[in-house]
């Protein structure tokens, strides 16, 4: 029995709060990614104002707040130099009693249903598979994507559509797996993913594991300016953000077989119309497309 006069620790974990605008999303989390040591996990909440995104970054350890500071002030500048919104760029700390980070995180992921049949499922969760439905467990962690984000979704709803009719998909910045996973149980036999972040490539490679798919999935770390373009896909998913997919655009549309499909994913509906004719310059039709709060999708095929 406890000494009642003991005073029992209380287990803290630390939380960098950073508030700014949607348009910084996905650049924000490949930013964190690559740059971030120390965390134990992140995620975006979107407030009630659609063009602001709250990410919390989570810490075990207090974390060098000033450094911090500094380094997404240097990170947002170079945003702004590239024409993107960042405002208001708030970076805060926060410390927290008594909870772990998983908890927090189980509080904010639940199962849920994308498209017709796909089912993306913690593994703290049950759930009563349905006629074909397709379970995807996919545990929230260091990695960017667990399906919510409307850009992931749309790549989803395509490989649901589409993926049984190929042999072949690349996932382009490949993140937590997620559509590496789903390409793979909705019948694609040769699923490539890759992503420059190591962290990124440990997590994807222990969810394409937990799901059984690792005879269909090869995931590794790679440089998409280093993409042999000889090797072509059926499926291209490049689920990025604007900039980079003009930036890369000669080497992304390359990757299509010809009859096979591109999405195009990761674009504020600001930048839509530079992603569309960059592609369209390079010999891609855009055959359909998807909006949904800021953000902008396209399906392309080669022409």
């Amino acid at each position: 029995m406890p000494d009642e006069n003991q005073v029992v620790e209380q287990k803290e974990y630390y939380v960098i709060e950073i508030v700014t605008s949607l348009e910084c999303e996905d650049p924000l989390g490949a930013f964190i990614e690559t740059n971030i040591e120390g965390l134990s996990g992140w995620v975006f909440d979107q407030k009630a104002d659609e063009n602001i995104t709250t990410c919390n970054i989570y810490f075990d350890l207090q974390p060098d707040i000033d450094s911090l500071k500094d380094m997404f002030k240097v990170f947002f500048a170079g945003l702004r130099d590239l024409g993107i919104e960042t405002y208001p760029a708030q970076v805060e700390l926060k410390t927290y009693a008594q909870a772990d980070w998983t908890e927090v995180w189980k509080t904010k992921f639940r199962s849920f249903v994308v498209g017709k049949r796909l089912v993306i499922k913690p593994s703290w969760e049950e759930w009563l598979v349905k006629d074909d439905e397709v379970v995807i467990e996919c545990d929230p962690g260091l990695a960017f994507g667990t399906g919510q984000h409307p850009t992931t979704r749309f790549c989803l709803e395509v490989l649901e559509r589409y993926a049984d009719k190929y042999e072949s998909v690349l996932d382009i910045g490949c993140g937590s797996g997620i559509l590496c996973i789903a390409a793979a149980k909705l019948g694609a036999k040769d699923v490539y993913g890759f992503d420059i972040d190591q962290m990124a490539i440990d997590h994807a490679q222990k969810m394409v594991k937990k799901n059984m798919v690792e005879s269909s999935v090869t995931i590794n770390q790679f440089d998409l300016k280093d993409l042999d373009p000889s090797r072509k896909y059926d499926i291209v998913l490049a689920n990025l953000y604007a900039e980079l997919l003009v930036e890369h655009g000669h080497i992304i549309s390359q990757m299509v077989k010809a009859g096979g499909l591109l999405a195009l994913t990761g674009i504020l509906y600001t930048k839509s119309d530079m992603v569309r004719s960059t592609y369209e310059r390079l010999g891609m039709k855009i055959i359909s497309s998807f909006s949904e709060n800021e953000w902008f999708c396209f399906l392309a095929a080669p022409q």
